[in-house]
């Protein structure tokens, strides 16, 4: 993803993050992130061109919905030049160039709250490295929020539904793995949203949100029928 290549203030974008991020985790946790806690993020651009923060980001729309503070920001962005504006553009963040499971691996003081794998790529290339997160993520004793999103539909590419995910998914034994011993939960619901871009645009995202608990909880990661909410 290059600079300007995508509008990360798009309303169809700030819409899915307030139903699949910020309502989901006051629904299910609390108000704001504790103080000490941390939000993760493949960020994306949070900054324009000349470094000013860009407004409707997911950065901007966070702080803005009092979700968390700046210095409670996260983010991780693979493109120097899109990671050089965000760091001019919000000084007070945390920001790493890096592959997002790798900056997780080598933080230091680790304590997310919500981690959200934002993905540009396909079940079929992507349910590997969502497997590989939600591993990591479950060997930490703390409440976590995990936001895989995928894309489900795209030119050439027919649209897949919630179980097809859910069922590639479990084909990992990463995933498996965690599902199993992770504490985590799934409420057998995904959300579809359009793709940023023009109403032309053929691109479908769909949101899974999986919910790990301190505390050993009744999970089903896998069930049938689930509920599809657009």
């Amino acid at each position: 993803m290059k600079l300007n290549q995508k509008n990360w203030s798009c309303p169809k974008k700030t819409t899915a993050r307030q139903e699949t991020i910020i309502n989901q985790y006051r629904e299910h946790y609390g108000y704001s992130l504790p103080v000490d806690a941390q939000y993760w993020s493949m960020s994306g651009q949070c900054g324009t061109s000349d470094g000013s923060p860009m407004t409707g980001c997911e950065l901007n729309q966070l702080i803005s919905s009092d979700l968390i503070t700046e210095k409670q920001f996260y983010g991780v962005e693979i493109q120097r030049d899109i990671f050089e504006v965000n760091q001019k553009a919000y000084p007070n963040a945390n920001w790493y160039n890096d592959d997002f499971l790798n900056a997780m691996i080598n933080a230091d003081n680790f304590n997310p709250a919500i981690v959200n794998a934002d993905l540009i790529q396909t079940p079929e290339t992507g349910c590997l490295y969502i497997s590989k997160c939600m591993d990591f993520l479950s060997q930490f004793s703390l409440n976590i929020m995990f936001i895989a999103n995928f894309i489900i539909q795209m030119r050439h590419y027919d649209l897949k539904d919630g179980d097809y995910v859910i069922r590639s998914l479990n084909h990992q034994p990463l995933f498996q793995n965690a599902m199993n011993n992770g504490n985590w939960v799934f409420d057998n619901k995904f959300y579809k949203y359009n793709g940023t871009g023009s109403e032309k645009s053929k691109i479908s995202m769909g949101t899974f949100i999986f919910k790990k608990y301190k505390q050993q909880e009744v999970k089903d990661c896998c069930s049938k029928g689930l509920d599809i909410t657009h």
